[in-house]
């Protein structure tokens, strides 16, 4: 596999190379900038750290008017203790 721009083409590094037989998941988190960032074009405030959750159900599909029951996990990847939390 090559990548590139136009006539200029490039193999592509083996660590950046990825399986077509595996589940890849990436996530990025944005925040505004302040007049002051943007115009310094970097940002200086603290990153915003947020908890993360993730909701795993005990089957595949619920038939219609049913309930089923599912395991919340809650994890902190923040460097203070997650405060407040509620159901």
């Amino acid at each position: 596999a090559v990548s590139g721009v136009s006539e200029t083409f490039h193999t592509v590094m083996p660590k950046y190379q990825v399986s077509a037989s595996k589940e890849y998941a990436y996530s990025l988190r944005l925040r505004p900038l302040t007049t002051t960032e943007a115009r310094g074009g970097a940002p200086q405030g603290p990153v915003v750290c947020a908890p993360e959750a993730r909701l795993d159900p005990a089957g595949t599909s619920v038939p219609p008017g049913e309930s089923t029951t599912a395991k919340l996990t809650v994890h902190n990847p923040c460097d203070r203790p997650l405060k407040d939390a509620t159901a």
